[in-house]
């Protein structure tokens, strides 16, 4: 993955916010995971119009972290969220 692949949540990803947090299951296998603020706001931005650079750009404005950081926390959760099948990447 690159920082111009652009990520959309799966089909089969389910996702609902209880008491603040926001949890997320693939419906296929049933894996329920949840995710932390940031985890949860890169989960908002995977909507499959913005580029992973793009991503990066909102966490870097909204959070105090460099971009080289985010960067590479950023495209290590979206690696991860592919392996659950939880994002596809378009």
């Amino acid at each position: 993955m690159n920082t111009t692949d652009i990520p959309q949540q799966s089909p089969e990803a389910v996702a609902r916010t209880i008491d603040g947090e926001l949890f997320i299951m693939n419906a296929a296998n049933q894996e329920l995971h949840a995710l932390s603020e940031v985890g949860a706001r890169v989960w908002e931005l995977a909507d499959g119009k913005r580029d992973v650079a793009g991503i990066v750009d909102a966490i870097v404005d909204e959070y105090e972290v460099e971009r080289a950081r985010a960067e590479e926390d950023v495209l290590a959760f979206l690696e991860i969220l592919i392996g659950k099948e939880l994002i596809a990447i378009s």
